[in-house]
């Protein structure tokens, strides 16, 4: 699939980094270990928000993308974080490798 074939294509020396979502974070994850490469999680922190403040979680923890040297990203229409990290990518001027929108929420 295209999200093993990305990975099969990454330098041995690179950091996955990811959302640790269910579906493309996990998918993405997996093949890097599986590879042998090194992952990093950053799941939202949901409990350093009141709950009517809870959305914001996606968005903050999303800072980390500003010190990536390449996004390599599956929007999925439902994902206001992926969504983010990409805008937060471009504006700091790191190459963002949109791919087609991840469809599978349960892989």
């Amino acid at each position: 699939d295209d999200v093993r074939a990305v990975i099969d294509g990454l330098d041995r020396g690179t950091i996955v980094v990811h959302g640790d979502a269910a579906g493309v974070d996990c998918a993405a994850a997996n093949a890097a270990r599986a590879r042998g490469l090194r992952t990093e999680a950053h799941p939202p922190d949901y409990q350093a928000y009141q709950p009517s403040q809870r959305w914001r979680a996606p968005l903050a923890r999303n800072v980390y993308v500003e010190t990536c040297e390449k996004l390599i990203a599956w929007p999925a229409p439902w994902s206001k974080g992926t969504h983010d990290a990409i805008k937060k990518a471009k504006s700091a001027g790191i190459p963002v490798d949109e791919r087609k929108p991840w469809a599978n929420k349960t892989e």
